[in-house]
């Protein structure tokens, strides 16, 4: 009922805000007990990070133990950061392994080739593609929609049939359905 009142995105992620959220997603990362580390240095510098967490929805509902690289970065030109990442991607693979974890997944984003190219190398397979879109919409802009009218009630046991239904068709498009 009404307007809700927004402000655009592209007003809000300025580049300096978009790196100070970062900077605390990854202080974050690194503060939680439950984030494990894989760091590259060089001369006594940092020049790269992965962090991963074990995942305990992910591993109740697959049926063995699971987990997730929350972070992967590193600096240097192309080379010398995909080399690092694969680098740290193994690494992790390997600490996860010796863990029991059988199951890794990650989000990277499509821009991050040496990211992509790290975990191609150690056999990661794309499952899928997550998609923003967004619409400037004029602020005088009004939209008419049709009033439909359906009836609202609790659920019935002979609803059950077609709960099932929808339940077993709703989400076959995702991650769980997709992953080999």
């Amino acid at each position: 009922h009404g307007r809700q009142g927004y402000t655009p995105w592209h007003q809000i992620a300025t580049s300096d805000r978009v790196e100070a959220l970062q900077a605390e997603r990854v202080h974050g990362l690194l503060m939680r007990e439950n984030t494990h580390r894989v760091c590259r240095c060089n001369d006594c510098e940092i020049t790269g990070l992965a962090c991963w967490s074990e995942l305990a929805w992910d591993s109740g509902q697959f049926g063995f133990p699971a987990a997730r690289i929350d972070l992967l970065v590193a600096s240097g030109d192309r080379t010398s950061a995909a080399a690092s990442k694969r680098d740290m991607v193994s690494e992790t693979v390997l600490a996860c392994g010796n863990r029991g974890i059988r199951h890794i997944t990650t989000r990277v984003d499509a821009a991050d080739l040496t990211s992509i190219e790290a975990l191609r190398k150690n056999n990661f397979d794309l499952i899928d593609g997550i998609q923003t879109f967004s619409l400037r919409i004029p602020v005088a802009a009004t939209f008419q929609t049709e009033a439909r009218s359906f009836d609202l009630r609790l659920f019935r046991e002979s609803d059950l049939p077609q709960v099932r239904e929808l339940a077993r068709t709703a989400y076959i498009h995702d991650r769980f359905h997709a992953d080999s």
